[in-house]
């Protein structure tokens, strides 16, 4: 029988589990065996414990140390995260920069769907503040009540157009609130003056509220595409004083705190998210999810945690 041979097995390599306990405590083991070696969840405990015993001595030895000072979820949870960052990053590589696919990607359907729930992409630790939900305007004044407790004050720009992301971060060390705005376009919009301009209105009509430019606040704007423009170029150029040239830098606003990246998505995606994580895939070894003849919806389906 499957079951007694496993128990059998597993007392001879882990005899703790069941000795110097109580019989309440031997139940509960060959419960959670028992559980796990039925109906569907079979398959899991022998790769588990396949796994397990394929490991040498010394893994073995580490496993047991690393645990603890943490626990096995913790670990198959980061691994999961990293599993998922590097699916994201292969499906936006293929909706953005795969010309046979790109061509279909659109901006609200499609990227800024992916973006809404994957925006570490831009920093860690920031948190989804505004997501195309409303006006600059209504957006402001949540921000100035909710984030920055200035109820008494008030917002005056009337401006209707909203923001694409709007993300926030408090660095407590510093006592500074650091705020990204993203504005992103689909791959067929090659990034000109007019892009620019648009960004760049945003920039100031939230600069120009007394609210939001206190000297612990930290601006930071991006306008992303696949390609941009000679004017866009020179902008960048323009601004390489500032020792930022490579990131983009196309404005910065000393006095305010805030600065205007323009950015490519094969240098986010590939020369600085991929890169991060080249390391840890090759180190575990995992193999990418096969994105081969899937269309635009089902890729960003498999790339957001809300299923449709």
């Amino acid at each position: 029988m499957e079951y007694e041979r496993i128990i059998q097995e597993v007392y001879v390599a882990v005899p703790q589990l069941f000795k110097n306990c109580s019989d309440e405590q031997r139940t509960l083991v060959l419960r959670f065996f028992s559980t796990l070696l039925s109906g569907e969840n079979k398959d899991q405990i022998l790769k588990i414990l396949d796994q397990v015993y394929r490991l040498s001595d010394e893994d073995r030895k580490n496993l047991s140390e690393l645990l603890e000072r943490t626990t096995l979820s913790r670990i198959t949870g980061t691994i999961k995260e990293i599993d998922e960052r590097l699916n994201v990053l292969n499906i936006l590589e293929e909706i953005l920069l795969n010309s046979d696919i790109n061509q279909y990607t659109k901006e609200v359907d499609h990227l800024q769907k992916v973006l809404d729930e994957n925006f570490w992409i831009f920093g860690e630790g920031y948190r989804l503040f505004a997501s195309t939900e409303g006006s600059i305007k209504n957006t402001l004044i949540k921000f100035k009540n909710e984030i920055l407790r200035k109820d008494d004050e008030e917002i005056k720009t009337n401006s209707k157009k909203e923001l694409d992301l709007f993300l926030t971060k408090c660095e407590h060390t510093t006592d500074l609130l650091d705020s990204v705005v993203v504005e992103i376009k689909r791959p067929s919009v090659k990034l000109k003056k007019k892009e620019l301009d648009q960004i760049k209105e945003y920039m100031q009509t939230i600069l120009s509220e007394p609210s939001c430019n206190g000297e612990k606040n930290r601006w930071t704007f991006y306008l992303i595409g696949c390609d941009y423009d000679d004017y866009i170029k020179k902008e960048i150029k323009t601004n390489k004083g500032w020792g930022e040239e490579s990131q983009g830098l196309a404005f910065y606003d000393e006095e305010h705190h805030a600065k205007l990246y323009v950015r490519k998505w094969s240098d986010i995606i590939n020369v600085e998210q991929k890169s991060r994580f080249k390391y840890l895939q090759d180190k575990l070894q995992i193999k990418l999810k096969d994105t081969d003849g899937k269309e635009v919806d089902e890729l960003v389906k498999e790339a957001t945690k809300k299923k449709e």
